[in-house]
């Protein structure tokens, strides 16, 4: 069902969430119709979604546990992707386009 977090705009911090039982984690950019920007996914745990994580634009994620979804995180337009724990997810761990 859904998004657990969704983010648009500028300078949002999600950070310690454990996020689960969605359709999306926690999703962060341009789907919402602005550009994502100073957006920071710090120390969640993502787990049993369809997608952990889903970003776009000049987003930052970093330090999160994303394990037992289908895709682990999804990043697109070049958002910084650092020192997650990815594992156990049945389709990609990470998946980076532009």
């Amino acid at each position: 069902s859904g998004t657990g977090l969704q983010i648009s705009g500028a300078q949002h911090r999600v950070e310690n969430n454990v996020i689960r039982n969605n359709s999306t984690g926690v999703g962060a950019g341009t789907s919402t119709g602005s550009y994502a920007t100073g957006i920071v996914i710090s120390g969640n745990e993502t787990r049993n979604n369809s997608t952990g994580v889903s970003v776009s634009g000049r987003t930052t994620v970093e330090n999160n546990q994303v394990f037992l979804n289908t895709n682990g995180i999804n990043a697109d337009q070049s958002p910084l992707v650092r020192n997650n724990v990815v594992y156990r997810n049945t389709s990609n761990g990470i998946t980076a386009s532009n």
